[in-house]
């Protein structure tokens, strides 16, 4: 049995904040809001990162040598038609506030490659950044895709009664498609 299965940007967000190691009261108190939560998610400004910061409060990453302050609350996730642009406000001692943009190429329907995508981080992100934090930073969005594509999959084949495998994906307007067979 083929099939294919919408995963919501919701969903993803939801994920990549507990990667990034977001309050995980937070995060869950974000996920039984449900339908709001998106729309808090989706708002614009000053007023969505402060409503956010008291619910997914800032995090430190430390690698033993230095740390970088992560925002939750400013995480930005755009599914668009193949691709998943993933923008997130950083600060370190050396560079100072910054938005750190992760680009993963997802596929098209009917132009994808399968089950295959690559990640990296926008060739605009400092490259202080992009040394010290850029593989922790794409393994975290990376890993939060990966992590929604085996929930989709496990769920389907519960939902039909049969253990299913990946078949494949792709990014179209506002959801990651998730096809198992």
């Amino acid at each position: 049995m083929a099939a294919r299965v919408a995963v919501r940007a919701l969903d993803l967000h939801l994920r990549l904040l507990e990667r990034l190691g977001a309050d995980p009261h937070g995060v869950a108190h974000l996920r039984s809001m449900g339908l709001e939560a998106l729309r808090w998610l989706a708002g614009d400004g000053a007023a969505r990162s402060e409503r956010l910061d008291g619910i997914v409060p800032p995090v430190v990453w430390n690698d033993g040598e230095g740390e970088l302050l992560i925002r939750p609350a400013t995480l930005r996730l755009r599914l668009l038609p193949g691709w998943l642009v993933v923008n997130l406000d950083v600060e370190c001692d050396e560079l100072g506030p910054v938005t750190a943009q992760v680009v993963v190429g997802l596929g098209r329907d009917g132009r994808g490659d399968g089950a295959e995508a690559s990640a990296t981080l926008d060739p605009r992100t400092p490259q202080l950044l992009v040394d010290r934090w850029g593989d922790e930073l794409v393994t975290g969005v990376w890993e939060s895709v990966l992590d929604v594509l085996e929930a989709a999959t496990l769920q389907t084949g519960e939902a039909v009664g049969d253990p299913l495998v990946l078949a494949g994906f792709f990014a179209d307007d506002g959801e990651l498609v998730v096809e198992v067979g």
